[in-house]
């Protein structure tokens, strides 16, 4: 390679890496209620930049690879998907057609710069744009913890209805923390992504300044309070799931290395996996219960004002007999959009428009809700051709990824690879209640695309090295 043309991949990586570090801190940003407050064109522009910038980048990482044909690292299945998300909008462009516009060229952006950054990048050089974007979400993340919990301990709270369905509610309200964040799921589940980038820090023994360890420590329960205080059961459900991903394989990697039988291994870590998932559990509980307690030392006293708890009781969900709090209801509303318009969807930003057209007496067609769920969101929204193209991407790498865990794996804890699985996971395990992964603009799906990238890219690195 000529010195030109390394200059040339150099400024390449460096606009890829600018990129990607300046989306991630804007989608941190927009998980902000307050963000919301901002005028819409603001927010416009600043995402319009970005795009424009990350489009430039591609177009140049594209004629790059052309030229060179080696480096030809593009999924074919996530192509796939993108020629029928244009198809779809085509077929549907009487609903709209700027905004599907719009979610092609980000969802293009995610796919080809976000993950692909991960598969594509010099493997040899040294990691340092992981550290940095697990380090900025680490640090970030954290400080609008504290912000909520203060915000708890205060009890501060403010609501205001925004032109869209659900107003725009911050701090503590209806029995939940929002917290600074404008949906309390979404922020319960970076909390998980975020707790498990930082036991890096702690398990790969790599660290060693107490100052460090402590803040990590530090992070990790003020997270895990998050968590339980937001009353988020996506949240908790998803910490416990990857909770027990995260024990099971490392526990599995440890007798394996002892030449333990591979029967009694499987059935030992499935039994530290539950054990350790039952001590959060139980801990989590007892989290709740203490911080239960602080607000009232905050308040201003009143004479003859008994001292007591908080009530963190959700009235939505004690009040209720719906046990999905209505996901059922979203979810048959959008099988029944899916099954008239079953090929191509009904593209990714007209499903209300077209529900409200064709089916007006369903559930999304008449609330205007979301579906709540990325998997069917995508079949509904793409038809079966690109519900099918996104499964089978996802299981293909679920698959390797898998295989690449059960295999023997030396001093697994020391790298980056499991905590980067586990936050894949528990963004694509949320996926099942939010749309958090895919045909949406947040930091969910931004870390979802990322982590993945760096997960596969370092397995095509290590089977480099087999061959």
């Amino acid at each position: 390679m000529s010195f030109m043309e390394t200059k040339r991949d150099d400024y390449l990586q460096k606009g890829k890496n600018i990129f990607i570090v300046g989306l991630l801190v804007m989608l941190i940003s927009r998980a902000v209620g307050a963000y919301s407050l901002l005028p819409s064109t603001i927010d416009s522009v600043l995402f319009s930049i970005l795009a424009i910038f990350g489009s430039i980048v591609l177009l140049a990482d594209f004629i790059t690879r052309v030229l060179k044909k080696n480096r030809w690292t593009y999924d074919i299945l996530l192509l796939l998907f993108i020629v029928i998300m244009c198809i779809s909008s085509l077929i549907n462009m009487k609903y709209g057609l700027f905004g599907n516009i719009k979610f092609i060229v980000w969802q293009a952006l995610y796919f080809f710069v976000v993950y692909d950054n991960g598969i594509s990048r010099d493997r040899n050089k040294t990691d340092q744009l992981l550290s940095i974007v697990s380090g900025t979400l680490i640090v970030i993340w954290t400080s609008l913890v504290i912000v909520s919990l203060g915000m708890f301990l205060t009890q501060y709270n403010y609501s205001v209805q925004l032109t869209r369905v659900n107003p725009l509610r911050i701090g503590m309200l209806e029995g939940r923390l929002f917290g600074v964040f404008s949906d309390p799921n979404y922020g319960s589940v970076m909390c998980v992504v975020t707790i498990f980038l930082s036991l890096y820090y702690i398990f790969s023994k790599k660290y060693s300044n107490k100052w460090l360890l402590t803040g990590i420590y530090f992070s990790i329960f003020l997270n895990i309070s998050y968590i339980i205080l937001s009353g988020s059961r996506n949240g908790l459900i998803t910490l416990l799931a990857t909770t027990f991903v995260f024990v099971f394989f490392s526990m599995y990697q440890y007798q394996l290395n002892k030449k333990m039988n591979l029967l009694l291994n499987i059935f030992l870590s499935i039994l530290s996996g539950v054990a350790v998932m039952a001590l959060v559990f139980g801990a989590a509980q007892l989290i709740k219960i203490g911080w239960s307690y602080f607000p009232q030392f905050f308040e201003k006293k009143q004479t003859g004002t008994a001292p007591g708890r908080v009530n963190l009781t959700r009235p939505d969900v004690a009040e209720s007999t719906d046990v999905s709090n209505l996901r059922f209801t979203i979810w048959k509303s959008a099988v029944e959009i899916f099954q008239s318009s079953w090929l191509f969807g009904t593209s990714p930003k007209n499903m209300i428009a077209y529900a409200q057209d064709v089916l007006p007496n369903t559930y999304i067609a008449q609330r205007n809700f979301s579906v709540h769920n990325a998997y069917l969101n995508t079949l509904a929204s793409t038809g079966i051709l690109g519900g099918l193209t996104f499964v089978a991407f996802i299981v293909s790498k679920a698959v390797r990824v898998i295989g690449f865990l059960f295999k023997p794996i030396t001093n697994l804890l020391n790298t980056r690879m499991i905590y980067c699985i586990c936050g894949v996971f528990a963004l694509a395990f949320s996926g099942f209640f939010h749309n958090e992964m895919i045909l949406v603009n947040i930091s969910g799906a931004f870390l979802f695309w990322f982590l993945l990238g760096e997960v596969i890219g370092k397995l095509k690195e290590s089977d480099g090295m087999n061959q």
